[in-house]
């Protein structure tokens, strides 16, 4: 009967706990939600994707001087908030559409064939060996000026094995690490 009690008492407690963090998480993902939502929407994001196409964006801010931050925005390419948007440094976005100074255009990570490797079973087999890759391209958000292009790749596959299991098709290396992609972008966003 002790044991019932306190496990009824445990499972109270937990529950409190839980109902606890799952109140405190939606506040967050509310804030985040509240930030992103007055400026990064839809709409204003249709106003730059353009650039991303060779347009411009006449009511954007110029990219100019230096010896400040550069607001930017990063586009997949749909014109849409590319999933890495979020991991960009807080003082990198624009508090409203008209300080936007850059627009970055990203591709999405795709597998570039590097080597093939031909096995003789009972007849030939091949395994391709791949790495990721994502294009990126910036530009001035105001002009559609591109200042910069670079193709990013992730770490090479392993090298093909003298044997391979037959149920191997493919060896990709890692993707692109978001961190090159900034280490890129900071040049153009810091100075």
């Amino acid at each position: 009967m002790v044991d019932l009690v306190n496990l009824i008492r445990n499972l109270k407690l937990y529950s409190a706990i839980l109902s606890f963090m799952v109140l405190l998480s939606s506040c967050i993902i509310a804030k985040d939600a509240d930030f992103m939502g007055d400026l990064y929407t839809p709409s204003i994001m249709e106003k730059f994707s353009g650039v991303c196409s060779g347009g411009a964006n006449v009511n954007a801010a110029n990219y100019k001087g230096h010896d400040k931050i550069h607001p930017i925005v990063l586009l997949n390419t749909f014109g849409d908030l590319h999933e890495w948007s979020d991991d960009l440094p807080d003082d990198w976005w624009a508090n409203s559409e008209n300080e936007i100074e850059l627009v970055a255009c990203l591709s999405a990570q795709t597998l570039v064939r590097v080597e093939t490797c031909t096995y003789i079973l009972t007849s030939f087999t091949t395994i391709n060996r791949n790495v990721w890759q994502v294009s990126a391209k910036l530009s001035e958000a105001r002009t559609g000026k591109i200042l910069a292009s670079k193709t990013f790749q992730g770490s090479s596959p392993r090298p093909c094995g003298k044997e391979e299991r037959t149920s191997t098709m493919e060896i990709n290396g890692e993707y692109v690490p978001f961190g090159d992609v900034i280490n890129w972008l900071e040049d153009f966003v810091e100075h």
